[in-house]
């Protein structure tokens, strides 16, 4: 087993802070879309969905500097 780059290990840790940043506003904007009046409901609920995809999105790109960090300690 070989050591990854520490700049690859930073941009890790780094893509890991944002998908867990966008997970917590996930949660975030579901509390506030749950307990918003009714006629707020649908922007909250597209918030919502926004929030969900943005997360989404960065857990993709932890996954993938995931797998690269894993290639280059050869795991």
């Amino acid at each position: 087993m070989l050591n990854p780059p520490p700049d690859l290990v930073d941009e890790m840790l780094a893509y890991y802070i944002d998908w867990r940043r966008d997970a917590a506003a996930v949660w975030d904007a579901y509390m506030a879309w749950g307990h918003a009046p009714d006629c707020e409901k649908p922007s909250r609920f597209s918030a919502y969905t926004a929030a969900l995809e943005q997360e989404e999105s960065a857990a993709t790109n932890y996954a993938v500097v995931v797998e690269n960090v894993r290639r280059a300690a050869r795991f």
